[in-house]
């Protein structure tokens, strides 16, 4: 009898202590599921073996301009300089793991900016996440257009008279200090906004409106207007016509003025064209004639920078703000690298095709008109 009693107890003690070990089992279990759910683990990206430091860096000279669309002379500059204004660019923002260098972040914005390629083609070749290219992209155009105040600006009385002097050797056309036009930069808009962003042509664009000088820098971008405004409007609405209209001389210094083509309005700072519908006299077409060959540098500057920052062609983003922020880098970019003797071969341009002027309608100033018409027996 007793002997079954211990027997009992020795059996529910090994039952008791199998049930506790299975408790622990379950347990331990339950620990590395929540453990799995809670803890973000990486799946490392395949990618060329340092290919920021190494790879690129051994391209010719023909190919890493075909790439990054700049000369590596350029983008050395341009590197020691966003990381001096910047010293936390060189920081990664993906928690454990390498972190992304400066080189490889600004070669990423700008291979990104040079071409119509997908994020994802990006990432494979850097080894990183798409999301990772996104962010790095979005950090370096703050920086590039933190650059705009000094890379883009109004020029100085000084090299207002440099300028003038390059449109009247060009043209014969006196007192320029820059020439105006907008320029159709095609986007990815939502439904709801098609019909505010279609232009002319048909298709959804957002309006760069820039003035430049002979040599191709541009002096004043404003970026942003829909595609179906009208140049005339976005002029009146940009802080160029504010400040032209209400303190000439702080820009145009005296005598000074831009030239448009017939879409804008004729005021004391900027010349027009003459439109007659019945003819012109021969020295209005020697005035026209003159002027269009001095504004054909604002149509170029804008060929200039499609051709080299090809992302302009089509941006395929869902954000207006982005899209903002790309062309301005783009214009920084195209000014940055035409200061250093950074120039686009003649074969690496590309066409871009002309949309149709739609000619204002308006009053013209007495002052205005009494100029043109100076300038125009000036130029007979």
């Amino acid at each position: 009898m007793e002997f079954f009693f211990i027997n009992n107890i020795l059996q529910r003690r090994r039952r008791i202590r199998n049930l506790i070990l299975q408790l622990e089992a379950e347990d331990e279990k339950i620990f590395h599921a929540i453990q799995a759910a809670t803890v973000k683990t990486y799946n490392p990206h395949p990618k060329y073996p340092n290919y920021a430091s190494d790879w690129v860096f051994d391209y010719s000279p023909p190919d890493f301009f075909r790439l990054y669309r700049m000369t590596l002379k350029t983008f050395n500059r341009l590197h020691a300089l966003t990381v001096e204004k910047n010293p936390e660019y060189h920081r990664g923002n993906v928690t454990g793991r390498e972190p992304v260098s400066s080189t490889s972040r600004l070669l990423i914005t700008i291979e990104y900016l040079a071409a119509q390629g997908p994020l994802r083609k990006i990432g494979d070749k850097f080894g990183i996440a798409d999301s990772t290219v996104y962010n790095i992209v979005e950090e370096t155009l703050d920086i590039l257009i933190a650059m705009q105040s000094t890379y883009i600006k109004w020029p100085s009385a000084d090299e207002a008279e440099e300028i003038k002097a390059e449109f009247r050797d060009a043209c014969g056309f006196p007192g320029v200090i820059g020439a105006i036009d907008g320029s159709h930069i095609e986007v990815k808009v939502a439904a709801e906004h098609i019909g505010d962003y279609t232009n002319r042509k048909c298709f959804q664009s957002v309006i760069l409106q820039g003035c430049c000088t002979y040599s191709k820098l541009f002096t004043h971008i404003n970026v942003g207007f829909p595609g179906r405004a009208h140049d005339a409007r976005v002029l009146q609405y940009s802080d160029l016509w504010r400040i032209a209209e209400t303190q000439e001389d702080r820009l145009f210094y005296g005598s000074g003025h831009l030239i448009g083509d017939s879409a804008y309005p004729l005021r004391n700072w900027l010349m027009v064209p003459y439109k007659r519908h019945n003819g012109l006299l021969p020295e209005e077409y020697n005035y026209n004639r003159r002027l269009s060959r001095g504004r054909v540098c604002i149509e170029n500057t804008f060929g200039w920078l499609k051709s080299r920052w090809r992302r302009l062609l089509f941006i395929d983003v869902n954000s207006l703000d982005k899209i903002t922020k790309v062309i301005t880098a783009c214009c920084v970019l195209h000014n940055f690298c035409l200061l250093h003797d950074d120039y686009l071969p003649e074969n690496d341009l590309i066409t871009i095709p002309q949309m149709p002027v739609a000619l204002f309608i308006g009053p013209q100033p007495v002052n205005a008109t009494g100029k043109r018409n100076m300038l125009k027996q000036l130029l007979a």
